[in-house]
């Protein structure tokens, strides 16, 4: 069993922060690298095991001038394919050159904490990106190490990143001892699209839900009904089709309706002035950005009916998973891997592309039910987020399984 950690990270996410204190709980050393942040500094000196790396992604010349002294024949082979199949972009050529700048950055880091073949160290790239790039580059230096890379959403969804087959994905799926997928349903597509397709090894491909930890023992309670309550939580941004809610909230007449959103993005302006044409039944609270820790209070103090996630594409919506962890009804589209946060026992799942229309008749199904319905599905929310989604439990076991890979 491996009792050294590395972790890598080419941006900063939520997640991340939980995964510091699980890996922590497992290894002997972790070895965080990741950009420079004050709040992931602070969570890393809470454990004595724990060492930050920070780094510089992109700022100024000395990084550029890194990440270009540090291309290789395989980034500049996949660059070119992709120039020849007219699928470059300057978002593309971005991202390459990040491939390049994390292979430096990890490239350094190594050497200072890694001075034999790896057999103590299991190195994880948070992301089958740019890092992952890096880290499966120690396959050759690194003999006895344990390569893994995480797999979410953007990285692997052929639908919002048209250069997968040019972001050296084959060459990392193969030297990878183990991808991580956090949804069934992401594995299934990458596999189909990418890994049955091109004839790659499937046996390192496995599904580990991330789950949330729960910060607040209380859990959510229903309202009386009036208003009934409903919450969304995400930016403001398109994908997230706050504006389909908007148009089918403005279908329901006469039952009063309180809906609460939280998040902020550069749709917020134009969400809150297209709210204001609401009919008088529906009252809207725009709460802005909240702290993670604050989500979970608000879920904890206020009565919630109902928690709705539209969105034309995701991972596995963490939004949700804390919405079932506070006993509160879901109502979610059939994309990615939202099948799997939603059923009908939890809540409704709605077509990928619903209407207004229909996204009106789902509030209207779940008002129609009976308390003791809802409170059924209330307990149903609580049974599946511990059976399935409970951080506290899925991520210690992910980690000690990867550390256990020979």
């Amino acid at each position: 069993m491996k009792d050294c950690i590395m972790l890598f990270s080419h941006n900063i996410h939520a997640f991340m922060f939980n995964e510091i204190q699980f890996a922590s709980q497992v290894y002997e050393k972790v070895v965080l690298i990741a950009p420079q942040n004050h709040e992931l500094q602070a969570v890393c000196d809470r454990y004595s095991n724990v060492i930050y790396e920070s780094f510089i992604p992109f700022r100024g010349l000395r990084e550029l001038a890194d990440s270009f002294f540090h291309l290789d024949r395989r980034i500049m082979k996949d660059i070119y394919h992709a120039a020849v199949n007219k699928a470059v972009t300057v978002d593309y050529l971005k991202n390459m050159m990040y491939f390049s700048r994390c292979k430096s950055v990890l490239k350094r880091v190594c050497r200072k904490y890694i001075d034999d073949q790896g057999n103590r160290w299991v190195i994880v790239s948070f992301w089958l990106f740019a890092t992952a790039y890096a880290v499966s580059l120690l396959k050759d230096t690194y003999k006895e190490a344990t390569l893994v890379s995480l797999a979410h959403a953007f990285e692997i969804d052929d639908s919002r990143n048209q250069q997968i087959d040019y972001s050296c994905k084959e060459f990392c799926h193969g030297r990878l001892d183990y991808i991580s997928f956090i949804s069934q349903n992401r594995m299934n597509e990458y596999l189909k699209n990418h890994a049955v397709k091109w004839k790659w090894r499937a046996d390192n491909c496995h599904v580990d839900y991330l789950g949330t930890s729960k910060e607040n023992r209380a859990v959510s309670s229903p309202t009386d009904g009036s208003p009934f309550h409903i919450v969304t939580c995400s930016r403001c941004i398109e994908l997230k089709r706050l504006d389909l809610l908007i148009k089918a909230l403005s279908l329901i007449e006469k039952t009063h309706i309180h809906w609460t959103h939280i998040g902020d993005g550069v749709l917020l302006h134009d969400l809150r002035e297209m709210s204001k044409n609401l009919p008088s039944n529906i009252t809207v609270s725009w709460l802005g950005s909240l702290p993670n820790s604050e989500v979970h209070a608000f879920y904890a103090d206020h009565a919630i009916d109902l928690a709705m996630n539209l969105s034309t594409t995701e991972g596995i919506p963490v939004s949700l998973i804390e919405a079932l962890s506070y006993g509160i009804p879901i109502i979610a589209t059939d994309v990615g891997g939202n099948s799997e946060v939603c059923d009908s026992h939890v809540g409704l799942l709605l077509s990928p592309d619903p209407s207004p229309e229909e996204v009106k008749k789902a509030i209207e199904y779940f008002l129609s039910f009976e308390q003791e319905i809802r409170d059924g599905i209330r307990k149903n929310a609580l049974v599946k987020y511990e059976k399935s989604f409970c951080s506290n439990i899925n991520r210690p076991n992910f980690y000690q399984k990867i550390a256990m890979i020979e």
